[in-house]
């Protein structure tokens, strides 16, 4: 998206809980939440948070990082786009942020995959289901 700025991030929230018993292989489960709100001056603020846990014992291995990117936008934009191409501006962070801490702990970083963020649902606001037009 042309005239799509990042123009700072920051962590903002971190937790990591490492009690597993190293035993070979563990399965691990990925979920994201990400929300863009809208501000004034033609900025916006995403906020992008991923949790990571055993799916066989969430307790003994999981890490919650949320993070923070405050954009320069365009005056003219498509929400849905602008939603796709600033989740796609933030992720690289996320993804170096769990790598890193979790290398940093005596085990193998974690490597979260890639999304392919046009492919998935996206919750989408639509102002005629609340009377709104």
């Amino acid at each position: 998206m042309k005239d799509l700025v990042l123009k700072t991030y920051r962590i903002t929230d971190i937790h990591f809980q490492n009690h597993a018993v190293s035993s070979g292989r563990t399965k691990l489960e990925t979920k994201y939440t990400y929300q863009v709100k809208f501000g004034n001056n033609n900025t916006c603020r995403g906020e992008l948070k991923v949790v990571i846990k055993d799916q066989e014992t969430p307790d003994a291995l999981a890490i919650e990082l949320t993070l923070v990117g405050i954009f320069e936008i365009p005056a003219e934009h498509d929400k849905e786009a602008l939603h796709k191409q600033t989740f796609r501006e933030l992720y690289p962070y996320v993804r170096a942020a769990v790598s890193t801490v979790t290398g940093t702990t005596g085990i193998l970083p974690i490597i979260i995959p890639g999304v392919d963020i046009d492919n998935q649902d996206i919750y989408r606001y639509n102002p005629e289901l609340f009377g709104n037009k």
